[in-house]
């Protein structure tokens, strides 16, 4: 639900940009299971060979492109977001999930974060256009009263 009657200690993001420019968005090899189809975990650090690729994606494999649980668990942030456990209670591995809707909040106030700078640069490009325009006006008056002056 989003209704404000169940939502409490409501605090504004702030520092999204920093939040933001912290997420890896990657696009990887998504197998269906930790575990490949002997059984054995798949590292961390796993990567599919050129080989086990010469004939399309392997068997329950997909391309998708996202973030990795375990790197948005080192964002204080948005470590909230992560669900579960590498290891159940028996020491067998499991997926974590990723609340990417989560993520969503974060994106918008990095925008309106963006925005503001924007309009920042934006005043201050006008002052120093206007501040040109009139050095140059000066430098064109004072050019013409020295050539006046050497004429």
């Amino acid at each position: 639900y989003s209704d404000e009657r169940v939502k409490h200690n409501e605090i504004d993001i702030s520092n999204a940009l920093n939040t933001v420019n912290n997420l890896k968005p990657q696009f990887y090899i998504k197998t269906y299971d930790v575990k490949d189809s002997c059984g054995n975990e798949y590292s961390r650090n796993y990567n599919f060979t050129a080989n086990d690729l010469s004939n399309g994606l392997p068997e329950n494999t997909y391309y998708e492109s996202g973030y990795i649980a375990q790197d948005i668990s080192n964002i204080a942030e948005l470590n909230h977001l992560v669900i579960g456990s590498e290891y159940d209670a028996s020491g067998d591995p499991t997926a974590l999930a990723l609340n990417y809707t989560g993520i969503q909040p974060y994106l918008t106030k990095a925008i309106q974060e963006l925005h503001q700078i924007v309009q920042t640069q934006e005043t201050t490009i006008s002052s120093l256009q206007t501040l040109i325009s009139t050095l140059q006006t000066q430098n064109t008056a004072l050019e013409a009263r020295i050539a006046a002056l050497e004429g």
